[in-house]
C-alpha cells in the first residue's frame, strides 16, 4: 500500500506541511491529474482510448483511476495481468514480443485480446488451440517502419511486429486454425505522433482493406497507437488535422488509439531533498537524496543532447538572493551520469531544500534501483 497525502485545488508543495511529511526520495501520484489528462486525449481524438499499463503500473494509482478506462487497457505481462483483473471494466489487450505459452494462457482464461507480433508467436497459439476453451480473439501488429517506408523520415527502426504482406499471410494462417482474427495494430514509437500523424492513417486503411479481403470478412478494430508525449496539446492545428484524417477510416472500421505516457505522465511528481552542497568549478552542486536509481529518466542516459529539467524548490529556510552561479542537481549514486536537473538565477541550495520534478507520472518504475543497494523511492498518493 502508499501513503496518501491531503489533496486541494492547489499543488501539494505549496502547503509546507505537506511537504515536511514526506519520506525522500518519493513519487507523489495524483489521481485527478492522471483521469483529467485521459479525458483531455480522449476527448481531442474523438475515439476510443486504450491504455497502456506498462507506464504506470502502481496497483494503488490504478485502483483509482483504471475503472475510468472503459475503453480498453493494454498489458505486456502476467503481473500487469494481474494488477488489472477484477478492476478494469473494458476490454484488455495483451502485447509482448516475449509472448510464451503461460501468458497466452492466462490471458485466454481472462478473455482478454492477444496482439500478434510475429510468425513465431502465430504458431505458438496455433499450436495451443487444442487447449483453448474459447481461443482469445486476436489483432496483428504491424511494424511501423515497413508500414511508412519512404513516406516520413526521424522514424526509428524497431524490431516489433512484421512487414505488411506476411501480416496478411498471418491473418490467413490464424483464421484457418479457427482464431478470429478482428484487427491491426501499429505503434510507431514514444513521441513520434508529429512526425507519423500525416501518414498513419492512409497506410494502415490500405492494409485493412488486404486483409479484410484476404479473410473474407471485415476487419472490426484498427488501433493506430499513437506516440502522444505530454505537449500534444501544444499544437491544436496538428491534432485537429491528424482527426480529420481519419474520417475515411472511421467509415469501414473502428478506429482506436493507445497512449501510456501522456495519461499517467501529468499525474506524477519525483521528489528528492538536498542533503549537502558544494561550490565546484564556477557551479553549485546540490547532492540529493534521490536520483537516477529512482528516477532514471531525469539523467537522459539514452539522449545525446541533454536537455536537463529545471525543478521545483521549496527553500528549507528564509529566502536567499539569487547566485550569479548555476546549479547541478545530482543524485545518490557514484554514477558521474547521476545529473538529474539544472537551475540558473536561483538562490545557493541548502541542506534540507525538497526538489521537486513534476510531470514525471510515467515509466517510474524504469530505474536500475539494484545499484549500490539503494533504496526505492516511496510512493504516496494525493487523495
Amino acid at each position: 500500500m502508499v501513503a496518501q497525502i491531503p489533496g486541494g485545488e492547489d499543488a501539494f508543495w505549496s502547503r509546507p506541511d505537506r511537504l515536511a511529511g514526506l519520506e525522500t526520495p518519493c513519487f507523489v501520484f495524483d489521481p485527478a491529474r492522471i483521469l483529467a489528462a485521459y479525458q483531455r486525449l480522449k476527448t481531442a481524438l474523438g475515439t476510443p482510448l486504450i491504455v497502456s499499463i506498462k507506464a504506470n503500473p502502481n496497483p494503488d494509482v490504478l485502483a483509482r483511476c483504471v475503472h475510468e478506462f472503459a475503453d480498453g487497457v493494454e498489458v505486456a505481462s502476467i503481473g500487469e495481468l494481474n494488477v488489472v483483473i477484477g478492476r478494469a471494466p473494458g476490454p484488455k489487450f495483451v502485447a509482448s514480443p516475449a509472448l510464451d505459452e503461460a501468458l497466452v494462457l492466462a490471458a485466454a482464461s481472462c478473455r482478454a485480446h492477444i496482439v500478434v507480433d510475429s510468425r513465431a508467436q502465430a504458431d505458438l497459439l496455433i499450436g495451443l488451440r487444442p487447449r483453448l476453451r474459447t481461443p482469445p480473439a486476436l489483432l496483428i501488429r504491424v511494424n511501423a517502419g515497413a508500414l511508412l517506408a519512404g513516406q516520413t523520415s526521424g522514424l526509428k527502426a524497431d524490431h516489433f511486429g512484421v512487414e505488411p504482406a506476411e501480416a496478411v499471410a498471418l491473418a490467413q494462417a490464424l483464421q484457418a486454425a479457427d482464431f478470429k482474427v478482428i484487427g491491426l495494430h501499429v505503434f510507431a514509437g514514444s513521441g513520434a505522433f508529429a512526425r507519423t500523424a500525416p501518414f498513419i492513417a492512409q497506410a494502415m486503411q490500405a492494409l485493412a482493406e488486404r486483409v479484410s479481403e484476404a479473410l473474407g470478412q471485415p476487419l472490426s478494430i484498427l488501433n493506430l497507437g499513437g506516440g502522444f508525449d505530454t505537449s500534444w496539446e501544444d499544437d491544436p492545428t496538428l491534432m485537429a488535422a491528424y482527426c480529420g484524417s481519419l474520417a475515411p477510416l472511421r467509415r469501414h472500421f473502428t478506429v482506436v488509439h493507445e497512449s501510456g505516457r501522456a495519461v499517467f505522465e501529468p499525474g506524477g511528481t519525483f521528489v528528492t531533498r538536498v542533503v549537502s552542497t558544494k561550490a565546484l568549478g564556477g557551479r553549485w552542486i546540490a547532492v540529493c537524496d534521490g536520483g537516477m536509481a529512482q528516477a532514471f529518466r531525469l539523467a537522459q542516459t539514452e539522449t545525446f543532447i541533454k536537455n536537463r529539467r529545471a525543478p521545483i524548490v521549496v527553500p528549507a529556510g528564509p529566502s536567499a538572493p539569487p547566485s550569479d552561479r548555476p546549479v547541478s542537481f545530482v543524485g545518490n549514486s557514484c554514477n558521474p551520469a547521476d545529473i538529474i536537473g539544472a537551475a540558473e538565477g536561483m538562490p545557493p541550495p541548502r541542506a534540507g531544500d525538497v526538489v521537486l520534478f513534476d510531470r514525471l507520472g510515467a515509466y517510474h518504475t524504469y530505474t536500475p534501483t539494484a545499484f549500490l543497494n539503494l533504496r526505492n523511492a516511496k510512493k504516496y498518493l494525493v487523495s
